[in-house]
């Protein structure tokens, strides 16, 4: 299961050199983190799984399927995703437009 994030302007934006790259992942990652996610990742074991832009604004954050207990076939799959969908929703509605506007707005890359 992969979650995919990109910029809203990702056909515009190249992240030219190393050091801007790194710092935009870097960005990306912690906003990510369990301050800003709580119930999602409260369910989620991510296992550091994060893949970072390589040029582009676009990053991933991964888990094995394998790795998630209750899943056995096609109906599970398909309950589990509703599920993550639903605490992405939930975690997106609560962070605070500052986090927002910090995030989005910030000249680190």
């Amino acid at each position: 299961m992969k979650f995919f994030f990109a910029a809203h302007d990702y056909d515009k934006v190249i992240i030219a050199n190393k050091e801007n790259r790194e710092s935009y992942n870097k960005k990306v990652k912690n906003f990510l983190s369990k301050n800003n996610f709580k119930a999602l990742n409260d369910r989620l074991t991510w296992d550091d799984k994060f893949n970072g832009s390589k040029g582009k604004t676009f990053c991933s954050r991964a888990i094995d399927i394998e790795n998630i207990k209750d899943y056995k076939g096609f109906e599970d799959l398909n309950d589990l995703f509703q599920l993550h969908l639903r605490l992405l929703f939930e975690d997106l509605n609560k962070i605070n437009n500052k986090v927002w506007r910090k995030f989005s707005q910030s000249n680190e890359c």
